[in-house]
């Protein structure tokens, strides 16, 4: 079957000036399509200009109705959220958005310029035969009511099958003190009711859950975001950035579980680390073949600023590479690099650190390689595992490598047929619900040239 390419807009989402962005969750999507036939929900967040953040974006649902484009079928009344907002899908039309409204604030800084909340995670539930009926409230039930507040790296996963159902949220924040890494986790059945539920902590605080549920086996892929822990290190970034924190992202971790009801999670895999030379890590996607093996996508650049190269690896050339893995059995069975950009003295000037860049501004570098900003997954046709992936060319010479690309881990790569390449895109895949086509591609993101407007895509594979 041959799927046509979709490029269009959702809407526009102004800054909201509060450490988050419509993408920020980056490990669960805000968008899921429901059937093949093209009807997708997605959520937008639109920031006020007179309410102070933290909590100063709404939730906005829209709704793609194929041959008609997108439509508002919701809009908080309030300003109320941090966080963008993701999105699941269960059997009957089912669409659950995961929101996490303020309560009371906590704490406010002493200049008045933001105010800390703590929160309540719930889902909203709407039908999709009957989308702008008010929504049914759903409450989670943790394992003890902890203090959740506007930093949620919540995570949400959906298990059509059984109608299911798997949230995270992570206890307090980095202004609570040293216990905050704790993820609580609870299971919704098809019902709405909580199941089972208990608490996970990783060896480090680790964010941006990328989580997966398949009957009662879990998988949580996420990163670590701690403050620097090297004193020197930390040191040198005070005195070159002036701040008083610096929080890194150097190792990923894998938790899993066969059986959440028994068993819980289980120790976590260090999928890979980049400690040794200061580095960074960010995941980029996580999916579960028909065989049970999990297949995770990140990028990594072996040093993170490059005054900290300067300083303490003079010599050592920034790398930055688009890594994938295969984890099977707690273990991981393959590794390769499918792409790598390798500082050259002699290339061409470039800043990743761009609108979209995860690299931190002012972060320079020369290179002749394009440089890739963004990677998702998917199932093709005949089960093949591909990769989309977009990257940046700055070399005059290698012009024609900009733009978005279709990779088999283990084959070459080819363009995809799209019109405005997305610099900053998470895949719509099953781990919400999504029903995804091995034909096409769908993605949600946005591009440099337009970071505010945020896109959906279909793209054929061919």
């Amino acid at each position: 079957m041959i799927h046509p390419a979709i490029e269009e807009d959702i809407a526009r989402s102004e800054p909201s000036y509060n450490g988050s962005g419509p993408l920020w969750a980056y490990g669960s999507a805000p968008a899921a399509r429901l059937d093949a036939e093209g009807t997708v929900f997605a959520t937008v967040p639109d920031a006020s200009r007179t309410v102070r953040p933290l909590c100063n974006s709404k939730m906005r649902l829209f709704m793609r109705r194929p041959g008609a484009g997108w439509e508002t079928i919701f809009e908080n009344p309030d300003y109320d959220q941090r966080e963008p907002c993701p999105v699941a899908l269960l059997p009957g039309g089912r669409v659950l958005v995961s929101i996490n409204p303020r309560v009371a604030p906590f704490r406010a800084e002493p200049n008045g310029s933001a105010v800390m909340w703590y929160c309540s995670p719930l889902l909203l539930e709407f039908d999709a035969g009957r989308p702008r009926d008010f929504p049914r409230l759903i409450t989670p039930v943790w394992d003890e009511p902890w203090p959740f507040t506007d930093h949620s790296y919540r995570g949400i996963a959906a298990d059509p099958v059984r109608g299911e159902v798997l949230l995270l949220n992570i206890e307090g924040n980095l202004w609570r003190g040293p216990d905050t890494g704790r993820y609580h986790w609870c299971l919704i059945d098809a019902e709405g009711r909580t199941g089972a539920n208990g608490v996970y902590a990783f060896p480090v605080r680790a964010c941006y859950p990328a989580v997966l549920l398949r009957g009662r086996a879990a998988h949580v892929l996420a990163v670590s975001d701690i403050a620097e822990p090297n004193p020197a290190w930390a040191a040198h970034k005070k005195q070159v950035l002036g701040m008083k924190w610096d929080y890194d992202f150097r190792r990923l971790y894998l938790a899993g579980s066969p059986d959440l009801d028994a068993r819980g999670f289980g120790p976590p895999l260090l999928v890979d680390d980049a400690d040794e030379t200061a580095g960074y890590i960010r995941h980029l996607d996580m999916l579960c073949d028909q065989s049970g093996d999990l297949h995770i996508l990140y990028l990594r650049r072996n040093v993170w600023k490059t005054f900290m190269r300067d300083r303490f690896f003079p010599g050592l050339p920034i790398e930055i590479t688009l890594q994938y893995a295969r984890a099977r059995a707690g273990a991981v069975i393959q590794r390769r690099s499918i792409l790598s950009c390798r500082e050259d003295a002699s290339g061409w000037l470039v800043d990743p650190s761009g609108p979209t860049g995860p690299w931190g501004k002012g972060e320079e570098l020369r290179t002749r390689d394009p440089l890739p900003t963004c990677a998702g997954l998917h199932i093709g046709p005949g089960g093949r595992v591909m990769v989309l992936v977009h990257q940046r060319a700055v070399d005059p010479d290698r012009a024609g490598d900009s733009g978005m690309f279709l990779i088999e881990p283990d084959g070459p790569a080819r363009r995809a047929p799209v019109t405005r390449p997305l610099d900053l895109f998470q895949a719509v895949t099953d781990r919400n619900g999504s029903v995804t086509m091995p034909g096409a591609v769908d993605i949600i993101g946005a591009s440099a040239s337009l970071p505010e407007t945020i896109r959906f895509a279909s793209i054929p594979i061919g």
